[in-house]
């Protein structure tokens, strides 16, 4: 069960607004339609777990999306989603990337090889 969904958050919607509002003369543009681009894949990877979740059990799970936390020290940090199951939790992290994703096994990472 989904008690909180991932939405668009107030800094994103800025995004937006700014993204509508300010000429593509101005050289801040490609900047915000950068940083634009980069919310709406994040909100579209946090968005596409909501398919993968619903292969758990119903009614035996709860999850929360795009938590906003602030640790001990005064500092913030955010999860994308936050799954509970009866005896453990998971947190998640989501990506949406595009073009191919390379696993090198020698040093044990993720590539990106973009499409151009």
């Amino acid at each position: 069960m989904i008690l909180k969904d991932a939405t668009v958050t107030t800094y994103h919607e800025r995004l937006i607004v700014g993204d509508r509002r300010i000429s593509d003369k101005c050289k801040a543009k490609s900047q915000l339609t950068s940083e634009l681009g980069k919310k709406n894949a994040g909100l579209k990877g946090e968005k596409s777990l909501n398919y993968y979740l619903s292969f758990l059990p119903k009614n035996e799970h709860i999850v929360l999306h795009n938590l906003r936390l602030q640790n001990e020290s005064g500092y913030f940090y955010q999860i994308d989603a936050l799954v509970f199951l009866k005896s453990y939790f998971i947190m998640v992290d989501a990506k949406h990337h595009t073009g191919k994703i390379i696993y090198d096994a020698n040093f044990k990472q993720l590539f990106q090889e973009k499409i151009v």
